[in-house]
């Protein structure tokens, strides 16, 4: 008897509430899945896009590295068919910044100098490039001060909500920045020398900076899946 209550209680009408709410969960978790495979599907993309606009992204802070950067680009210039991105010189795409450093470059050169880390932008880009597999190399000044941990643990604090928003809506975290921070922290930097350097030891590094942005897409690939992991 009581087995068959329970089957007349089942299928007698549900409550219009209950009813209600059944489909709205149904619907928030379509909609869940539907943006975690859009996101899957654009990472994807990107990363197999067969052609990148740009050789080399040249990320930097401009008060500590502006000249430094359009000397960079002179000298790289010459050892690539595809153009070096320099802000400055792509105004109309600043808006696409992120994307450009995380997608439509093949590798992307950090000129790091005493503030570089601190600068929210010059963070993203570090962070966007890391994320997305994106080869990433180092050229430090003489007044790089490392990835150090009292910088890492400050990440937090350092910037203002309205640059925290910014970053969201570019899609980045500052788990990402810390994930990059951490992941960055064991590679070998290029030293380069401002002071008394010679054009020759610049050019020698340019030809350093060239030998380790080459990269393959299997190697690329390799990483994504690790730093997906620490990132997201």
């Amino acid at each position: 008897q009581i087995e068959v209550l329970g089957v007349a209680a089942a299928l007698m009408p549900q409550p219009e509430s209950t009813a209600t709410a059944q489909i709205l969960l149904c619907i928030a978790l379509v909609a869940s899945l539907l943006a975690m495979l859009g996101l899957a599907a654009t990472k994807v993309y990107n990363t197999l896009r067969p052609s990148r606009e740009y050789s080399i992204f040249l990320s930097h802070h401009k008060a500590g590295a502006g000249v430094l950067a359009r000397w960079m680009k002179m000298l790289l210039s010459s050892h690539y068919s595809k153009p070096i991105f320099l802000d400055s010189d792509d105004i109309e795409k600043l808006d696409k910044i992120i994307d450009t450093t995380a997608h439509n470059s093949d590798a992307v050169v950090v000129l790091l100098t005493s503030q570089t880390l601190e600068r929210v932008w010059c963070a993203a880009e570090i962070a966007a490039a890391y994320v997305a597999g994106t080869k990433t190399v180092l050229v430090a000044c003489e007044d790089f001060q490392g990835f150090t941990d009292k910088l890492i643990a400050s990440l937090h604090s350092i910037w203002s909500e309205d640059q925290l928003a910014a970053l969201r809506s570019s899609g980045i975290e500052v788990s990402h920045i810390e994930a990059a921070y951490q992941g960055l922290r064991g590679e070998d930097a290029i030293l380069l020398k401002r002071e008394g350097a010679t054009v020759a030891a610049h050019e020698g590094a340019v030809v350093s900076i060239v030998e380790r942005c080459g990269t393959s897409l299997g190697k690329m690939l390799s990483k994504i899946g690790s730093r997906m992991t620490q990132a997201w």
